[in-house]
């Protein structure tokens, strides 16, 4: 079934979308705590600049006391969180408003209890029960004077795979690529896969990370070849999967094996290819420069599943994501508020229109 043939014929305007999700690297059901910090403190605990480290349930309190009475942030962390709750916020205000659970490990601790209430409180309901006894992950984000992250992660429990309730009674199934980390998983995950599309769901996947790709390339053929319909990558995740440096060409070989490969690739802006059409959506930014550009991608991928969700075209898709990618990415932070979502919504009846 290609993504064209999915939104004629079950992409309402969900009342519930079911995702699946486990916390890896900066991913859903990971709290993060971001603080500023300076070469030393990366120095005093042996990390690399720029890196990934996983550290024990010990160095993150070691790591977190040192931190403590510094100014650092604490919020329900991940990529593919940022993507629920834009999608929620979009349609908050329709007639039959957006419903998005998420179903991710969670311990029976403070920490999940915190993840739980940030997400309900944005919009994103949690669609599984916390692991009696077990501990929530967490990533400790550190940023040095010269803008680039450092990220320590204590996976806790995150990296079990929840048990997911009601995807035949969905209209999406968003399932993130760092599921797939772990190689037992990737069975499961298409036989999910293959029950979803069997009950008329949408399903789509996200790349993650270049090094994950890079990393499990044949458990993403193994999701893939269950029939996933809009496989979400950056231009350097396509380019692992697909074998080719040009993002468009990319996007239209990745085409081949599912019904929409959308390739987001920075300010060049993103290439949707689907049965056999190919598009270039140019990014909708002005002469200003981006503020912030953590959650672009992210915002993407809302803007083209609520695209999707609503019967639009690909034209539509594509310039509605460019749109909420640039609320995102016009200000710091990682989420769509619920104003720009709000204004966002408002104009897309016109774009489809015009699209």
């Amino acid at each position: 079934m290609s993504a064209a043939g999915a939104a004629s014929s079950s992409c309402v305007v969900a009342d519930r979308v079911a995702l699946i999700a486990r916390a890896a690297h900066h991913t859903p059901a990971q709290v993060d705590f971001s603080a500023s910090v300076d070469d030393a403190f990366l120095a005093e605990w042996g990390v690399e600049k720029g890196t990934r480290k996983l550290i024990s349930h010990e160095e993150r309190g070691a790591i977190l006391s040192r931190l403590d009475g510094e100014s650092y942030k604490c919020n329900a962390g991940g990529s593919l969180s940022n993507t629920l709750v834009a999608l929620s916020r979009l349609g908050a205000g329709a007639a039959s408003p957006l419903r998005v659970g998420l179903a991710a490990a969670t311990g029976s601790d403070a920490l999940g209890d915190f993840y739980t209430a940030k997400m309900e409180k944005a919009g994103v309901g949690i669609a599984s029960s916390p692991l009696a006894g077990g501990t929530t992950g967490t990533v400790i984000v550190l940023t040095t004077p010269d803008a680039q992250r450092t990220f320590l992660s204590f996976l806790g429990d995150s990296a079990r795979l929840p048990r997911l309730e009601g995807v035949k009674g969905a209209k999406l199934l968003l399932v993130e690529g760092y599921l797939l980390e772990q190689a037992e998983t990737a069975d499961e995950i298409a036989s999910v896969v293959r029950d979803a599309r069997a009950a008329g769901v949408l399903v789509a996947l996200t790349c993650a990370d270049v090094g994950v790709v890079r990393s499990c390339q044949a458990a993403f053929r193994t999701v893939l070849s269950a029939g996933v319909d809009v496989l979400f990558a950056n231009a350097a995740e396509a380019a692992q999967l697909a074998g080719v440096s040009d993002a468009g060409e990319a996007a239209a070989l990745l085409a081949q094996s599912v019904g929409l490969a959308v390739v987001t690739d920075g300010s060049r802006g993103a290439h949707l290819a689907s049965a056999g059409v190919r598009l270039h959506a140019p990014p909708h930014w002005t002469e200003e420069a981006p503020v912030d550009t953590c959650g672009a991608g992210d915002a993407y991928a809302a803007g083209v599943l609520h695209s999707l969700l609503n019967r639009a075209s690909l034209a539509c898709a594509g310039a509605f994501g460019a749109r909420v990618a640039r609320a995102v990415i016009s200000r710091n932070g990682a989420r769509l508020r619920d104003e720009d979502a709000a204004a966002l919504a408002a104009t897309f009846p016109a774009l489809a229109r015009a699209s």
